[in-house]
């Protein structure tokens, strides 16, 4: 049987920019010089950045059966994203 207390709880705040995505379309103009309908170009981040007071790597990344954060878990992965789309 495993006992949990409550010694080491910490009072946790966060804000985390999870999915930020910035998008230009071309002017019409432009697009129709190059014989496409429409351009668009486009740049995704997700897990972007967080703020917090959490003293460990990051708040998402504790056990979620028990709420423990053990130490050996590993942040969420940021990952980007550059995009084209061409519309013929």
């Amino acid at each position: 049987m495993q006992f949990y207390n409550d010694y080491n709880v910490e009072k946790v705040n966060w804000l985390k920019i999870k999915t930020l995505t910035l998008g230009y379309t071309l002017p019409k103009f432009i697009s129709k010089k190059l014989f496409l309908e429409d351009i668009r170009m486009f740049v995704s981040c997700e897990n972007l950045w967080t703020f917090s007071n959490y003293s460990g790597v990051d708040p998402e990344s504790v056990d979620i059966a028990t709420g423990i954060d053990y130490g050996k878990s590993y942040p969420l992965a940021r990952k980007l994203t550059l995009g084209l789309t061409l519309i013929f």
